[in-house]
Order: C-alpha cells, then structure tokens, then sequence
C-alpha cells in the first residue's frame, strides 16, 4: 500500500491490481477458468516456484524471523537446486498447461485425484511467481536471436526445448537463460499492462544499483523437490499435449 498512485490524462488508476499479480494463478476447469488469489489469506505464501529441467522446486524466499532472504542467499539457494536438477529424464509436467482450456480443465482434474500432485499443484498455484531456469536459446544468426530470444519465453520453444519448464497459468513466471537471456512471462487474466510494465522497470532500477544486504549466519532448509504421481492416464495427457504443441 505504499506506491504512490498512477494518473492517465489527469485521472487516477486502481491501484488493486498491484497486490493480484503475486501468488495468483489462473484455475482451469471443465467449462470455464476463474482466477485464484492466494496473497490475501491470513498466511501468505513465502515461497517462490523455480523450475529447471522441468523439475519444480519450492524455494522460501523469507527467513524465519520474517525478513526477506538475501541476494546471496537466495543465489546459494538456487545452486542447490541447480545441482538437484542436472537430469532431464522426467515427465514435462508443465506440457499439460500448454493445451486447449478445456481439454486442460478435464487433465487437471485427473491430476488432482491424487493426494502428491494436489500438494504439489498447489504450491506451484499459490507461490509468489515462478522463476524457469532454462537451457541456452540455440544461436543461429545474431539477427535471429532475439526474435528467437522472445520466442523461448513465449512458449519455451517446444517439447524438445524448454516448454517442460513453464506453468502457463502461473501470473508471473521470470525466465532466465544459463545464456544469459531473460524476460518476464505473464498470464493477462490477473492483470492489464501498465503494473507489470512498472514492475518490470523497477526490477531494471533495481539491477542498476542493487541492496548488498550482508546475509544472517544461519542454515537454510533445502530447498524442497515437488514430486507428481503420473499414472497412465496423465502419462497419455502429456503425450497428447506434446504432439499439439510442437504442431
């Protein structure tokens, strides 16, 4: 509440959208998707999502005494995530948010039927934003690369690619190539442009003179591996979403 409000022609703007784009996500169902807003509840998530190697991990970002982890920490956190996630012989579970709504709606709920992949749904629903470390954008050309730079964090470039790395439902979901490419993906159902405009601006003010806060001597948990439970029907899901993606 303590951004100070914006004007268009002279008229103020809502303000309410600022505090939607965090721990929301877009819920799909049989007919029809409703959005879910997680920030608001009496315990606020902690937690962000980062997925590599379509592997998804839950990250605490707060200490216990409530504080906002480090730059460095949050960097030694990221590395044990990185050395957890070296393999890339799991299932893309993030394929099935690719699909058509409908058809998504109806995999999703043959997901959830299982009580790992409902806790692991959730916490990838309800985390602040999601953060996809993704394999290097293939170089052909300098002048090709960044239409296909904005291209990898449209749709992760295909099942063979880093399309395994998304959960297109998330609101917020921060891409970041091991090339050094990086852009923000976001679900438009939460929210018009201008707040994730502004936002994008001050992670790049942000970038231009850093917070080296001094990181408090204490242990962090590890970070903690989300884990599905893929039977044959969501196994045939993912097949499926795999073929109409890379059509």
């Amino acid at each position: 509440g303590q951004l100070p409000v914006e004007y268009m022609r002279g008229k103020p703007l809502c303000m309410e959208l600022y505090p939607l784009l965090f721990s929301s996500c877009r819920i799909p169902g049989p007919k029809h998707d409703y959005v879910a807003h997680y920030g608001n509840s009496r315990r606020s998530p902690t937690h962000i999502t980062v997925v590599r190697n379509y592997q998804f991990f839950q990250l605490e970002v707060y200490n216990s005494d409530g504080s906002r982890m480090t730059e460095s920490q949050i960097h030694s956190q990221l590395h044990r995530i990185r050395s957890q996630s070296w393999k890339t012989d799991k299932e893309p579970m993030g394929i099935l948010t690719s699909e058509h709504r409908h058809t998504w709606g109806e995999a999703y709920n043959r997901l959830l039927r299982d009580k790992l992949n409902q806790e692991s749904v959730r916490m990838i629903e309800t985390g602040l934003f999601s953060l996809c470390l993704d394999s290097p954008v293939m170089r052909i050309s300098d002048e090709k690369y960044a239409s296909r730079k904005a291209a990898q964090i449209l749709h992760g470039g295909g099942t063979y690619s880093n399309s395994g790395n998304r959960w297109f439902d998330k609101t917020l979901q921060f891409v970041v190539g091991e090339d050094g490419s990086w852009g923000l993906l976001y679900e438009q159902a939460t929210a018009e442009g201008p707040p994730i405009a502004n936002l994008l601006h001050h992670i790049l003010e942000y970038c231009e003179k850093p917070d080296p806060k001094r990181a408090p001597l204490v242990p962090l948990p590890m970070p903690k591996k989300l884990y599905f439970h893929i039977d044959r029907d969501i196994k045939r899901d993912i097949e499926q979403a795999k073929q109409n993606l890379d059509m």
